[in-house]
């Protein structure tokens, strides 16, 4: 129970109830958790991946192509030989292939997010009715800036960074997104960063570390290159 107090402590005179906190801190204590069951994407791939003789079939799918020069076919076939897709089809022959059935699956290039908050990912729901930002409009409605990034962000240790980037990065994978840009406002320190860049890399997918502060609009220091400080959290 130390990362609840520890939220307690350093939200004190800020306006976060005993029931927010103990909320959000059940929030990160259970994404935590789950740091300790995880295996890397990368120990439980075969160990062949990737190379260049690897062939494998993704047989039966509803393909996508999303190319008008490739179609789109109600059922087909997918052969890949390394990294490189190299037929697509109904029927394609490929006997010395492994085989993926693809049977009531949509067979797609991967979905590319160019705009993601996975150290959010243990705050899902957390405020789904809220505003972004205090307009004015609403006084006293809770708002992202606020709730999230003025009281929960400052709380998150490097193991809470870790383990909700990798719970975000894998159900992404699972709803097909391969390629992510990851923007952070918990980069408080080098091992903050560290552990998100980690989480980045185990998930086994591409990936492109962005960051901000989480201050003054969301907006690193304006000069051709980041504040001194804001480097050495990011080493």
């Amino acid at each position: 129970m130390t990362g609840i107090g520890g939220m307690c402590e350093a939200h004190r005179g800020v306006g976060l109830t005993r029931r927010r906190a103990l909320f959000a801190g059940a929030l990160l204590l259970g994404s935590g958790c789950l740091r300790r069951g995880t295996v890397p994407a990368r120990e439980v791939l075969p160990s062949d991946t990737g190379k260049a003789d690897r062939r494998y079939l993704v047989k039966g799918g509803v393909v996508m192509s999303m190319s008008p020069a490739v179609g789109d076919f109600a059922r087909a076939d997918v052969l890949v030989e390394g990294r490189r897709i190299v037929e697509v089809g109904p029927d394609v022959k490929a006997p010395d292939a492994a085989v993926i059935d693809a049977a009531d699956c949509i067979v797609m290039p991967g979905v590319i997010d160019t705009h993601h908050h996975q150290f959010e990912t243990a705050l899902r729901g957390a405020l789904a009715e809220g505003l972004v930002t205090d307009d004015g409009r609403a006084p006293g409605e809770r708002n992202y800036f606020e709730e999230i990034i003025g009281k929960l962000a400052p709380a998150y240790r490097s193991e809470d960074v870790y383990a909700s980037v990798l719970l975000g990065a894998l159900s992404q994978l699972d709803a097909g997104v391969t390629t992510v840009v990851d923007t952070s406002q918990v980069i408080h320190t080098p091992e903050h960063s560290d552990a998100l860049v980690q989480a980045l890399k185990d998930a086994g997918r591409r990936a492109v570390f962005a960051f901000g502060t989480g201050k003054k609009g969301n907006r690193v220091p304006e000069g051709p290159a980041p504040a001194e400080a804001t480097a050495l959290r990011v080493r």
